[in-house]
């Protein structure tokens, strides 16, 4: 995911208190960005950490704390590095776990994930 990262990328306001990043592949899912997911952001050597409020085709909306809000100036550029989220992960590996354990007493579960 850090071959997605952008350097000066720029920021306009959306409303009052969310941002617009567009990103180049987003409609194609390069990268993967979903609502809830975290970009952070780095602007004059601090961090700060948005999260997905939308996707809009190559846009991820973001909602951003008010310490960078009152920092931002129209034009501003930011680094961006995005953040995977391993929820997803854990939870396909729990249901792998899942199903080899309760194979035995529900053989169904098995052939519904692993079909011949």
């Amino acid at each position: 995911i850090k071959n997605y990262d952008m350097s000066q990328a720029i920021l306009p306001r959306q409303g009052r208190d969310r941002f617009k990043l567009h990103c180049p592949g987003l409609a194609e899912s390069r990268p993967s960005v979903l609502k809830g997911d975290i970009i952070l952001l780095r602007v004059n050597g601090k961090s700060f950490e948005g999260h997905v409020d939308r996707v809009e085709e190559e846009n991820a909306i973001l909602n951003l704390p008010r310490s960078f809000q009152s920092l931002y100036v129209d034009g501003m550029k930011v680094d961006v590095r995005f953040k995977f989220k391993r929820v997803p992960l854990r939870v396909s590996h729990q249901g792998i776990s899942y199903s080899e354990s309760d194979s035995e007493s529900n053989p169904w579960v098995s052939r519904i994930l692993f079909p011949d």
